[in-house]
């Protein structure tokens, strides 16, 4: 088949996409978020075993884990017999960079302009929120997102052959990866409930897939979440957050962050199009996606959803809602009297679009690709794994608790990881406690209560806003590595350490 134009440019904006996300990645041997080791440590024990770890040893002391593994058995399986982490590192980016052909493939459905369709395209790959969530990491957004473009796609076609048996299965592999597809789902739902209340006929072979999906999210769910729907009821919805960073995570959301995380072009634009479409003009494709809107929005205003999550789907639904007003600015040109000019004016007015989105896009790639772990500060927490006893604990804060736990090979006190630990909330106010202790007795005390051998010091305390640090002043606790971090042996139960 001899290629077009129009996929001579897709397969060019492609390969520029993913060479860029891949180059910036390779750059460091390491990844950007301590998530990505948990990742790691899940993928090696599928590949060793055959099954997710789910009875910890290290994480907390010892507990119990449970994840949608079906990502995790992806990786596990196409690094194999490659080398891990590089391996690892082209996946992810091209997953994520399949965003674009995605997209491409809806708003070609949608908004039947072959231009505007590749405009789209590259606004949606650019958006900040995406790529501070997949550049460098372990993170299933990058399957996520692309697979709901296209089961968005097949959402639309329905009636065409073979395009529920995909719709199926794709569901099927999106329900196994992550919970975020409840947003997806949501999203259809709200579509036929519109379209129920403006008296249209409902397709059946929508109504029938929503049906399945709904019922088989719902299923897979509960059956892979049923000890921790029974310990944390509600609360599971944000993982069990500990009180004090749900307050302060969600404190943090404002119209702003929303417009920074997904560009001011699309969200204006977007928003355009929903209070044109949604009360005025009548589209079924635009539907959908003003119903996906709905759907991130709504989760995100009752703060039942991750933030950051949310604001990809909400990316994805106004990146084509500002292809179709984009769409009708131009037939509204046409109608004036530049319409002579008007497609001039409307190529320039395209150009300027893509600039100003697209170098905030390229430059926050560069500044994620600069934050991620560095090896020197990673160095500490391999000297763990040959220098400390194998049963040693190790205090650490939250998010260096995986790497105490990748690296070190050791027990941690506290990591990320929150579901299926009853005392989330008097752990981290026990950690918090002690990093900012000034007084002996209580610090020993959260100590001796979690039998902790070693604790490290890093540059990480400051983002709590604990600038002091006392524990160098403290015969209690001896150096024993400095470098990007400091790993301290723990005395506090001889007698130079005696709290009275």
């Amino acid at each position: 088949m001899e290629l077009k134009t129009r996929h001579i440019i897709l397969i060019v904006l492609f390969t520029l996409y993913f060479s860029a996300r891949l180059f910036f990645s390779l750059q460091t041997p390491e990844f950007s978020s301590d998530y990505s080791y948990f990742a790691l440590r899940q993928i090696e024990h599928i590949q060793q075993t055959g099954l997710p770890l789910s009875d910890d040893l290290l994480s907390y002391g010892g507990r119990n884990f449970v994840v949608m593994p079906f990502y995790f058995y992806i990786l596990a399986a196409l690094t194999m017999f490659l080398p891990e982490i590089i391996t690892i590192k082209i996946v992810n980016t091209l997953l994520a960079s399949s965003l674009i052909a995605a997209m491409y493939l809806v708003c070609r459905k949608v908004l039947q302009n072959r231009r505007v369709s590749i405009i789209c395209s590259v606004v949606a790959a650019t958006m900040p929120v995406y790529i501070s969530q997949t550049l460098n990491d372990i993170s299933p957004l990058s399957l996520i997102l692309p697979g709901s473009l296209f089961l968005l796609y097949l959402f639309l076609v329905l009636e065409k052959k073979r395009a529920i048996d995909y719709a199926i299965l794709l569901s099927i592999v999106l329900a196994l990866v992550s919970s975020s597809s409840f947003i997806l789902l949501l999203g259809f739902i709200v579509y036929l409930i519109l379209k129920y209340l403006d008296k249209h006929a409902i397709s059946k072979a929508r109504f029938e897939f929503t049906a399945f999906f709904l019922l088989f999210l719902l299923w897979i769910n509960i059956i892979v979440y049923k000890q921790a729907f029974q310990e944390h009821s509600f609360s599971i919805v944000l993982r069990n957050l500990p009180q004090v960073l749900l307050d302060s995570y969600f404190a943090d959301l404002s119209i702003q962050k929303v417009i920074l995380g997904i560009g001011v072009f699309p969200f204006f634009f977007g928003l355009y199009t929903v209070s044109i479409y949604l009360f005025r003009k009548k589209s079924e494709n635009i539907l959908l996606f003003i119903s996906l809107f709905i759907s991130a929005f709504g989760l995100l205003w009752f703060k039942v959803v991750e933030i950051e999550v949310a604001l990809a789907f909400l990316g994805i639904a106004l990146a084509v809602l500002f292809g179709q007003a984009l769409k009708s600015l131009r037939v509204y040109m046409k109608r004036t009297k530049f319409a002579k000019r008007a497609e001039m004016i409307f190529n320039i007015l395209l150009v300027v679009l893509m600039i100003s989105h697209i170098f905030p896009g390229v430059y926050l790639i560069y500044q994620e690709s600069g934050k991620s772990f560095s090896t020197e500060y990673i160095e500490g927490f391999r000297w763990l794994a040959n220098n400390t006893p194998e049963d040693s604990v190790v205090l650490a804060l939250p998010e260096e608790g995986h790497l105490v736990a990748y690296f070190g090979k050791r027990k941690n006190v506290i990591d990320n990881d929150f579901l299926l630990v009853g005392d989330a909330n008097e752990r981290f106010n026990d950690v918090l406690l002690f990093y900012t202790w000034r007084f002996k007795v209580p610090a020993v005390r959260v100590l001796e209560k979690y039998s902790v051998d070693y604790v490290i010091v890093s540059e990480k305390i400051k983002d709590y806003r604990i600038t002091e640090n006392l524990l160098k002043s403290e015969s209690c606790f001896v150096p024993v590595y400095e470098g990007s971090i400091t790993v301290y042996r723990n005395r506090w139960d001889k007698d130079v350490c005696s709290v009275i």
